[in-house]
């Protein structure tokens, strides 16, 4: 029978003191909870300023030490997929392989303008993206030449020993 595991979203806005944050993340693991998840927007927008998702889970992983952290979503067409796949990477040593990396597209219109992505390449930017951190995450020489992206073969600092995006471990 399959288990159930129960996740929370922690208040992200830059407004709240960070060690509230820590707290209610240490409080929901003792209470039982699986998982946290933060949110991610780049820039202060409708949805007002919020901690950077991958930042806050690095610091969030060395105060927990057993829930799951998770990013709800992530907005990977906006960074550069090396830097991501090596963070990430990093995240996930670092945590003892507790990080779930939530992906998405995007959809604030205005923070790919300001950031000089192509709001209407989103979807493609996202695909080639997944297949480059993929790749890194192999922990071996990746090269990649796509229409958004080429990739000579690199090596990041620390692939994960498990994908922070394969569903099937939990």
């Amino acid at each position: 029978m399959a288990r159930a595991m129960f996740g929370i979203h922690l208040p992200s806005r830059s407004t709240a003191d960070f060690g509230a944050v820590v707290s209610y993340a240490k409080r929901c693991e003792d209470l039982g909870f699986g998982s946290v998840w933060v949110a991610d927007h780049v820039l202060s927008g409708e949805s007002g300023g919020i901690y950077e998702p991958l930042t806050a889970l690095a610091a969030l992983s060395c105060r927990t030490e057993k829930v799951y952290l998770g990013t709800s979503v992530l907005i990977a067409s906006l960074r550069n997929p090396v830097l991501l796949a090596d963070i990430t990477g990093t995240i996930q040593e670092t945590s003892e392989e507790r990080l779930i990396l939530g992906v998405g597209a995007g959809r604030d219109r205005h923070e790919f303008e300001s950031l000089g992505v192509s709001f209407e390449e989103r979807g493609a930017l996202t695909d080639e993206c997944l297949e480059i951190i993929r790749g890194l995450w192999k922990g071996e020489a990746f090269s990649f030449k796509g229409e958004h992206f080429i990739v000579k073969n690199v090596k990041i600092g620390a692939p994960p020993k498990r994908s922070p995006i394969d569903l099937d471990r939990w």
